[in-house]
């Protein structure tokens, strides 16, 4: 019971997306001057507004930012379409108009952009400027999580956990929250952490596993991480906690956590 409430409280935690970060500019964009980019703008040229949208909002004109990116995603670009979305949240000083969020983020979704597709999840998830569905939460989460999109195998995985918009599945949750876990995403790696620890969906119940994969997202700063990761540490062993601690110093992105011996 101890274990499975452990997992009650972390499904009622609400991690927040961060802001999606415009990919590196062209070679042929980055030698150029802001006259120059703003002269191919101008023509249409969709790399000069995303590159004009990025150096304006880095310079505080989040206003002007969003008109270079609305101008690339009027023609298309999901990137940019997504950027646009996220603006329209209101938490980069753009007036909030969560509809219109939803909006870009569904025509970049609609195009298969990973990224927009998660974002669109959580605004199913969360209400926000759409009404509240987990089902289709979930299947966006699917669609992202099917293309390695990490954010949104770390949602899938804590949909799967809770049965939010999908039927309750522990293996389903251990297999994408294990997927998102070993990519860094720290709230898969508290969900996979309670998993080991209550010895469910498959994984064998282990309190090393548990706790190392704890304190990899409590280094991060992830505060169920660390919440969760001192409950356990009051199970282990001297020689348990050398141990996951050992495994969480030597962990690099992309591993999974294995021990030397069971």
């Amino acid at each position: 019971m101890k274990r499975t409430l452990l997992i009650v409280a972390f499904l009622f935690s609400i991690p927040v997306l961060a802001q999606p970060a415009p990919a590196k500019p062209k070679a042929a964009l980055a030698s150029m001057s802001v006259q120059e980019l703003m002269t191919a703008a101008q023509q249409g040229n969709t790399d000069a507004q995303m590159r004009l949208g990025v150096i304006a909002n880095q310079a505080g004109y989040p206003d002007q930012a969003l008109t270079w990116y609305r101008m690339a995603a009027d023609q298309g670009i999901p990137e940019a379409q997504l950027l646009v979305g996220f603006m329209y949240l209101g938490d980069s000083g753009v007036a909030a108009d969560l509809p219109e969020s939803v909006k870009w983020f569904r025509k970049s979704a609609e195009q298969g952009y990973a990224r927009a597709q998660t974002f669109l999840g959580s605004a199913y998830a969360a209400g926000t400027g759409v009404a509240p569905d987990m089902a289709q939460a979930a299947r966006w989460y699917r669609k992202a999580a099917d293309q390695g999109e990490p954010f949104a195998q770390a949602k899938l995985g804590r949909a799967y956990l809770g049965g939010h918009g999908v039927l309750q599945d522990y293996t389903e949750a251990a297999k994408w929250l294990r997927k998102a876990a070993v990519q860094g995403i720290d709230e898969a790696q508290v969900g996979l952490a309670l998993l080991y620890d209550a010895g469910m969906g498959g994984v064998p119940k282990d309190p090393v596993l548990a706790y190392a994969w704890m304190n990899l997202a409590a280094a991060q700063g992830e505060e169920d991480g660390k919440k969760y990761r001192d409950a356990v540490l009051k199970e282990l062993s001297p020689a348990q906690i050398a141990e996951a601690q050992e495994l969480s110093r030597n962990w690099k992105k992309g591993q999974a956590l294995q021990r030397k011996k069971p």
